[in-house]
């Protein structure tokens, strides 16, 4: 630029999301991986001072805030699964259970989403706050169908347009009940 060389770097960090050069999320899932080892050193070290109460929000400041951001982006890829097992730790260490327990009934007594539906959550409000941008399958023909109402799903030939927030989140939005299709605020489309 401006007979200037531009030099090539193996990732970097914009809008808080760490990019590499393949986009495969690797440096983006170690940097929140950090961020989670460093949580959960917290939560260990605090958690004989304050009650359960306090725990869960601290997991909301300190751990889900790191995990929603950017979740449609990366959601997809592969090293997400360490995150969801670093997740599931952190909430066993708030718990005080041990390791080998199962975090299922945790999960519904703390009211905390695991990541798998969190990210479900995040594509659906994604789809939601911009679904004027997407067409509908009665947009595409004048015929009355089942399925009119819900959103054309684009055509895709690879896996990362499979996976991404527009494709995968119009899927995840179609088969949604129509209550929730149909809901007109974003305050109860997330309550709902």
């Amino acid at each position: 630029i401006n007979d200037k060389p531009l030099s090539q770097v193996s990732s970097i960090k914009f809008l808080g999301l760490h990019l590499d050069e393949c986009l495969t999320w690797k440096v983006h899932c170690e940097h929140i991986m950090s961020k989670l080892n460093s949580s959960y050193y917290l939560i260990i070290n605090i958690r004989s001072v304050l009650d359960r109460k306090q725990l869960i929000m601290l997991y909301y400041a300190y751990v889900e805030s790191y995990l929603r951001y950017g979740l449609p982006f990366w959601g997809a890829c592969t090293l997400s699964k360490g995150i969801f097992i670093k997740q599931k730790k952190i909430l066993r260490c708030i718990a005080g259970v041990s390791l080998r327990q199962s975090c299922k009934d945790l999960f519904k007594k703390y009211n905390i989403l695991p990541l798998p539906c969190l990210y479900i959550l995040e594509l659906a409000l994604f789809i939601f706050c911009n679904k004027d941008g997407f067409a509908l399958n009665r947009d595409l023909h004048n015929f009355d169908t089942r399925h009119g109402g819900d959103f054309c799903v684009p055509y895709t030939r690879g896996l990362t347009a499979y996976n991404s927030p527009g494709t995968l989140g119009i899927r995840i939005f179609n088969v949604l009940p129509v209550e929730l299709k149909s809901c007109h605020t974003l305050v109860n489309f997330k309550r709902q």
